[in-house]
């Protein structure tokens, strides 16, 4: 671009970023599933795990326990993003949310390797992709060209920046090139290191940069070089960057962030610069003269002292920006900004400039100081964005970070959903209140939308992206002078509070309390009174809020134990029951002590037994014992107990059958969780080689999933086991399963998939056609299933699916229909007595099913006339047929000498029957 006076200094906004920008990151949020980026001008970018690194989605897919984005990624660290796509956040119509990805690959996609790698100690962002003995292999972003950094070349960076820990697969990078080579498969490799030395030698010198052939494709944002200035504007500086590339660095990224550049900067001076993005559209390099260790203490300070919703009271102003913001020197003398629509109360909307200028004039003061209140951080420009307006100073909540668990809170009814009530509350946040922690009956006359509740907090997930509230309103909750228990501290021993029953077992209750903090109350601890194991489930349930005491706390485990029963009165209990005790041992002891003097009296001595008795005893209890092995011995002993299940196991590793009987005993027992962990054994046991085994296993724990697990659950272990077995054969056996429990349209889903896979196999569209008729009951989608079938699959199969589909109606369908698809089929085939025989067996068993009168009967009788006929007549022709080939075979035989030949002709018409019959019988 032409450098001149008027040249603009761009302002990045979320609607004005191009896809392709290339830009420094910094991480602001880390979740199970994505990274929360912010780049300059304080846009958020988010990073999909998938976009992290190739290496990073393979784990996903390959590894059983692949590394979290918690131990790749933390708050604070920067990186460099591409801007991939735009998406419309869920729930908003205007609202996008910007996807960008880390992945070398994606990084380096417009550049040519030969040019970046003649760099000397060129800066490039990698992935880790395996570890070897001696280092790590990296993927650089080029295909054919594999990374190596070694183990002594990374020991400092992790020393200093990793918490001295090895770096992980999938884990992103900062490094520079050291040299390449050719490895020993003529591969070609090149050598990384991230030596204090080495990344300092990254460095754009004038020198480094007249001897390469520089593209602006090879500076990667966070590279360090040199820029000279060109033009001073009032937001910032025009500067020819690396005396080759056009470029700007905007007022907030000046020397220091009250530097004015009409009064500090002058065309022609020099700085060392940091890129912070590269536009691809404007060809333009966006920069940065603020760095060191000035830069890295005020942004590790930002991360320390302060978060959203953080009230400032004496924050100072230093000026207005025209009409548009105004500038405050805070704490440390920090920079904060406070947008116009942000810093007045007043609608400004309304306002002509003039009155905007007055306004702020009068409000704003130089000098004067003011309570405002922290709306975002911009960590890479290191400003605090506030607001001022009475509104957002008084709202109770603007950020989840703020909430603890039993905060008050008045919340507005959004939606009703499947799970509870959606509310919103605060600055635009949102909670939900379950089905187990609403007050009363879920229903829209009792939560209407727009309808303000009062709510307490119970939890607040900031693992969720975004992060999840949960609520309650039940009035046993709402107490404000009950204990809040929302942690294993032993100082809550002894204390009342309020606890809702989450599960209920005959053994006690399993109550969850505040923070997801759960505690235990066993059956003993619920009453004074007996509580049996038949009568638990009849007092309490799932939902009920109940008055409880803390009994003992272990910080260790963590756990709680809990009663109903005071304290004091299980101390009592225990007390009473210990002397009961003594009472009964003394009793004991005194009736003991009667009758030895009672033996005595009588002189009474009692004989010891004889060596043969003693000799008797023993062999009976040998015996005993050796009954007791041999029947452990027996092979065809049923196992009854887990130690028999265990050796059956261990004795038929192999076996799907032995695994699935382990399963069932539990799934007896109502141990649904144990009756998974054993199918899971299986399925790390069972030899790869053993397909149709573990096929069996998968479709064991889908039916466990199906009858006993939520729908994600159960989809969840369908795709898992997709990945690892055949998928026609897993999903026709889960299909029949997801019938039979009741799961339709999963079991729709499923068949749709099928078809997808295959759609020329005639036993997919027949099973997929029986389906609709037997259990979603839906004669007219089968008809029309079957019609699409007749087009798709060969004139070899239509025999078969006509035959099957004429059988369907028969039983399930409309009669006449049927009647009518034999009667087409056999005029097409009318030789073939199979399906004249199938047609007269359907007629017998199903031909009044619809209507049972005297004229149907008559009918039927009549058509079952007609095909014995058809029959008689086509089995005298094929006898003829017989008789021919019988009398023709010798002189054949003769002639040719090919018995083979002859024998087979006698075999053919014998053996076809049945296969046929089969085939259309199923």
């Amino acid at each position: 671009m032409d450098i001149t006076a008027d040249t603009r200094i761009e302002m990045l906004r979320p609607k004005t970023v191009p896809e392709g920008l290339v830009a420094l990151g910094f991480v602001l949020e880390v979740s199970e599933i994505q990274i929360k980026l912010q780049i300059t001008g304080g846009i958020i970018c988010l990073v999909d795990r998938l976009n992290v690194s190739q290496a990073y989605s393979d784990a996903l897919h390959n590894s059983t326990k692949p590394p979290k984005l918690s131990q790749l990624f933390r708050k604070g660290q920067q990186y460099v993003c591409k801007i991939i796509d735009r998406q419309t956040r869920k729930g908003y119509i205007e609202a996008q949310d910007i996807i960008a990805s880390l992945d070398p690959t994606s990084i380096q996609e417009d550049n040519i390797p030969a040019t970046l790698l003649a760099i000397p100690f060129v800066p490039l962002q990698c992935a880790i992709t395996s570890i070897e003995d001696h280092g790590y292999q990296v993927d650089i972003g080029f295909k054919g060209l594999t990374g190596f950094l070694s183990f002594d070349e990374s020991s400092d960076y992790q020393r200093d920046h990793n918490d001295g820990k090895k770096f992980l697969v999938g884990q992103i990078i900062r490094c520079c090139l050291k040299k390449t080579f050719q490895s020993a498969d003529e591969s070609r490799v090149v050598q990384l290191s991230m030596s204090p030395s080495s990344m300092k030698e990254s460095y754009f010198s004038r020198e480094k940069v007249n001897e390469v052939a520089l593209t602006d494709r090879c500076i990667l944002p966070g590279s360090k070089s040199f820029l000279t200035v060109m033009v001073v504007q009032k937001n910032g500086l025009i500067v020819n960057f690396m005396n080759e590339f056009s470029g700007f660095v905007s007022g907030y990224h000046l020397k220091d962030e009250w530097h004015s550049a009409k009064d500090n900067y002058k065309i022609s001076q020099q700085f060392d610069c940091t890129v912070l993005y590269y536009n691809n559209l404007t060809k333009t390099f966006a920069l940065s003269i603020r760095g060191g260790s000035k830069y890295e203490k005020t942004r590790d300070y930002f991360l320390e002292n302060y978060h959203v919703g953080q009230v400032i009271k004496n924050a100072e102003v230093i000026c207005l920006n025209a009409t548009k913001s105004v500038i405050f020197k805070v704490h440390n003398n920090y920079k904060a900004v406070a947008n116009v629509m942000d810093a007045l109360d007043e609608e400004v909307a309304t306002m002509t400039k003039d009155e905007l200028h007055v306004a702020l004039d009068t409000a704003f003061p130089d000098k004067s100081k003011h309570k405002c209140r922290v709306k975002s951080i911009n960590y890479t420009d290191q400003i605090l964005v506030v607001s001022l307006k009475k509104e957002f100073l008084e709202l109770p909540y603007v950020s989840v970070n703020e909430l603890k668990a039993g905060n008050f809170i008045n919340a507005k009814v959004v939606k009703l959903v499947k799970d509870g009530v959606i509310v919103t509350f605060g600055l635009n946040l949102r909670g939900i209140i379950l089905d187990i922690n609403v007050n009363d009956t879920k229903s829209p006359k009792k939560y209407p939308a727009g309808k303000v509740i009062k709510c307490r907090v119970l939890k607040v997930d900031l693992h969720k992206q975004p992060a999840k509230v949960y609520l309650t309103d039940k009035e046993q909750l709402m107490d404000p002078h009950m204990t809040i228990v929302d942690s294993y501290d032993k100082s809550f021993k002894g204390e009342s509070t309020h606890a809702t029953i989450i599960k209920v077992s005959p053994k006690g209750l399993i109550v969850e309390l505040f923070n997801n903090t759960k505690g235990y109350i066993p059956r003993i601890f619920l009453s004074s009174e007996n509580v049996t194991k038949t009568n638990i489930g009849t007092i309490f349930e799932a939902g009920q809020v109940t008055s409880c005491v803390v009994y003992r706390v272990d910080p260790i485990r963590p756990s709680l134990l809990l009663g109903l029963v005071p304290l004091a009165q299980i101390i009592k209990m225990k007390r009473e029951k210990k002397e009961a005790k003594k009472l009964r041992k003394r009793k004991k002891l005194e009736a003991k002590m009667e009758k030895e003097a009672e033996k005595t009296d009588s002189d009474e001595v009692q004989k010891l037994k004889s060596r043969r008795q003693r000799s008797e005893e023993a062999k009976l209890r040998e015996e005993k014992l050796r009954e007791a092995e041999k029947l452990l011995m027996d092979p065809n002993r049923p196992p009854q107990s887990i130690p028999d299940f265990e050796r059956l196991v261990l004795k038929t590793p192999n076996s799907a059958d032995a695994w699935i009987q382990y399963s069932k005993y539990f799934l007896e027992n109502i141990e649904t969780e144990k009756a998974k962990i054993v199918c899971r054994r299986a399925l790390r046991t069972i030899n790869f080689r053993e397909e149709k085994e573990k096929l069996k296993i998968w479709l064991h724990l889908i039916k466990i999933e199906a009858k006993y697990g939520d729908s994600e659950k159960l989809h969840e272990v369908i795709g898992e086991a997709a990945q690892v077995s055949d998928k026609i054969s897993l999903y026709k056996g889960a299909t029949k399963i997801l019938a039979a429990c009741e799961k339709q349209d999963d079991a729709e889903r499923l068949h749709g998939m099928l078809l997808k896979l295959d759609n020329k196999s005639v036993d997919l569209w027949i099973d997929y056609i029986s389906y609709l008729m037997e259990h979603r009951n839906d004669p007219a989608k089968a008809r029309e299933q079957f019609d699409k079938a007749c087009k798709l699959l060969l004139r070899s199969d239509l025999v078969t699916l006509k035959s099957r589909f004429a059988q369907l109606e028969f039983r399930l369908g409309d009669v006449e229909r049927g009647k009518t698809i034999f009667d087409n089929l056999l005029s097409d085939n009318p030789k073939r007595t199979d399906l004249w025989r199938v047609y007269e067996g359907m007629v017998k068993k199903f031909g009044t099913r619809q209507v049972d009168s005297d004229e149907i009967r008559a009918k039927n009788e009549e058509l079952l006339s007609r095909i014995g006929e058809s029959i008689e007549l086509v089995s005298k022709k094929n006898n003829k047929n017989k008789a021919k080939a019988k009398k023709r075979a010798p002189t054949e035989s003769a002639d040719s000498g090919d018995e083979l030949t002859v024998s087979s002709e006698k075999i053919k018409p014998d053996e076809v029957q049945p296969k046929r019959m089969k085939r259309l019988v199923k």
